[in-house]
């Protein structure tokens, strides 16, 4: 299985660890900016990350959204043009409506668009603080 999580700060990285916690096996890519993407390396919650969203959405199975709401909602076009199919995609936005009426829009033919919610995190920032 292969996992690719958009935005590895706090959340995104605590996601990272766990699933890496629960299954060593399950292959997790991450994109964000280099910074965070070798802090992300250094912890082990990912296993590849790219600066290229397309190159990662190929492979995914599962693609977790963790970035601002508005930030998900520009990449959801994106997503919709280079995921396989059927890709299982969710996100952590702190609201819903904007999400999920845009994923309506772009997820007619591939991808399985699931609102989540963040069940992880703290009051800090960046994958330092993910647990």
């Amino acid at each position: 299985m292969n996992i690719t999580i958009i935005g590895l700060g706090v959340i995104g990285g605590s996601l990272g660890l766990a699933i890496k916690q629960i299954d060593p096996h399950i292959t997790v890519t991450g994109y964000d900016s280099v910074e965070h993407i070798d802090a992300a390396l250094h912890r082990d919650a990912i296993d590849f990350g790219s600066i290229s969203l397309p190159s990662l959405l190929h492979d995914a199975d599962i693609i977790f959204l963790c970035t601002p709401v508005h930030t998900i909602i520009e990449l959801l076009p994106i997503i919709a043009q280079y995921c396989k199919q059927p890709a299982i995609i969710t996100d952590v936005g702190s609201t819903k409506s904007e999400i999920v009426s845009a994923a309506k829009k772009v997820f007619r033919k591939n991808g399985i668009f699931i609102g989540g919610h963040p069940m992880a995190g703290s009051e800090g920032k960046g994958i330092e603080f993910a647990d």
